[in-house]
């Protein structure tokens, strides 16, 4: 009865154990009928019991595996050293291989999930640092309104583009790694780098510095003035494997387009001057005092007749919304050098006048008669008779000044003091 009794406990016993083994969430079927098949083999209620002990190991060996598998999705294992990493890897494939083992002991069981534990506390990644990504992608709008972006080659500016795109990806990415956070962030410097040295080489390629263009008006050139400046920056555009085009705006600000999309801008300070009319403005201005002075008046007609050329010319040039400043310079020149001319006449007049004359007496110094002022205009006439003057070409006026035209149109004036004397008072 006693033997019935025992066998009968040993049954409940075993029956009691395969539920619990049920119960346990983290045992595979197999893993269970493993447990349960070494429950019915148990001879004593010790030896179901030692069953059931390695089974809740196994189940607890289990979730350790499945919690370090979780744990290599977090920062700790991915931003981890390899050290650290090749431990846990390491740690779950021996676990695994005792979890699937039938025969493992309880210790054998416990000492893989404790090396698993011991891996997943070890393990030293940090948070994933994202701040300065974020950053860089966050600036982005303002890296394009730079001329680093704005002025370098179409493949610069479409690498960077992509770096921002590519960083963005990462920072969606929840489980990025600290090393693919970093190494978005070294592509998104690299290609502003990049744009930095495309913008350097246009400036390159420009091969300042460039003739400045004179222009009339710095805030609106002409159509005319712009192809020049055209031709001034083409002219140093010399390497044969760079093709442009340029541009140029009202302000005389330049951008050369190079084949590759990259650009270079150069600023009117650089590419024009205002030109300088107040040189030419000056002798417009001075022509009324110039006719009204002496150099005129007893200049030659031939030097008179270049003066007034010169200044109809030069008015001309003026005027010209067109004119170059050459062409400024020149008209100027051409003026001072009529009144030089003018000068030189009219001195010249003055070197050829013989005023020792034979002196005509008058009877009133401030009034001379016709019978006088005829008798000095011969007096004078005979005195500079070898110059080709006449008695016609002689103007006397009330005070016996005698004013010579010379063949040649230009005049001097023999003073009243040479031509005059007083009436003797014996007549």
């Amino acid at each position: 009865m006693d033997k019935l009794n025992g066998n009968q406990k040993l049954a409940d016993a075993k029956d009691k154990a395969k539920q619990r083994v049920d119960n346990l969430p983290n045992l595979n079927e197999a893993q269970k009928k493993a447990a349960k098949g070494a429950i019915d083999k148990a001879t004593d209620p010790a030896g179901v019991e030692n069953s059931v002990d390695t089974a809740v190991a196994k189940d607890k060996l289990n979730k350790a595996i499945n919690d370090g598998q979780a744990k290599k999705g977090t920062s700790a294992y991915y931003n981890g050293s390899d050290e650290k990493k090749q431990a846990l890897d390491g740690a779950l494939a021996k676990g695994q291989q005792v979890a699937n083992d039938p025969d493992a002991t309880q210790a054998v069981v416990n000492k893989a999930r404790k090396a698993i534990t011991d891996a997943m506390n070890a393990l030293d990644g940090k948070v994933t640092d994202k701040t300065t990504l974020k950053n860089s992608v966050a600036g982005s709008d303002d890296v394009k309104n730079t001329n680093d972006y704005k002025y370098a080659s179409d493949k610069a500016r479409k690498d960077y583009d992509a770096a921002i795109t590519n960083a963005q990806k990462v920072l969606d990415n929840k489980n990025a790694t600290q090393n693919e956070v970093n190494t978005a962030e070294k592509a998104i410097e690299d290609a502003k780098d990049a744009l930095s040295k495309s913008m350097a080489k246009a400036w390159e390629d420009a091969k300042l510095p460039i003739t400045r263009t004179p222009v009339l008006n710095t805030q609106a050139l002409t159509d005319a003035e712009k192809e020049k400046v055209k031709e001034n920056v083409g002219a140093v555009q010399v390497k044969d494997t760079v093709q442009s085009e340029v541009t140029v705006d009202d302000q005389g600000n330049v951008v050369i387009a190079f084949s590759d999309g990259s650009k270079a801008k150069l600023t009117s300070g650089s590419t024009i001057r205002e030109m300088n009319k107040n040189d030419l403005q000056q002798d417009i201005d001075d022509d009324e005092k110039v006719k009204n002075s002496d150099n005129y008046k007893d200049a030659s007609d031939s030097a008179r007749e270049t003066y007034d050329a010169a200044i109809e010319a030069g008015k001309q040039v003026n005027s010209d919304s067109n004119a170059t400043q050459e062409a400024i310079n020149q008209a100027h020149g051409v003026i001072q050098k009529a009144l030089q001319g003018l000068k030189d006449s009219a001195a010249k007049a003055k070197e050829k006048l013989n005023t020792n004359v034979d002196e005509t007496p008058v009877g009133d110094h401030n009034k001379v008669d016709d019978v006088e002022k005829g008798a000095i205009a011969q007096a004078v006439a005979d005195a500079n008779k070898n110059n080709g003057v006449t008695k016609d070409k002689v103007t006397v006026d009330d005070q016996g000044n005698a004013t010579v035209t010379f063949p040649d149109g230009s005049k001097a004036v023999v003073p009243a003091s040479s031509t005059t004397t007083n009436v003797s008072k014996e007549a």
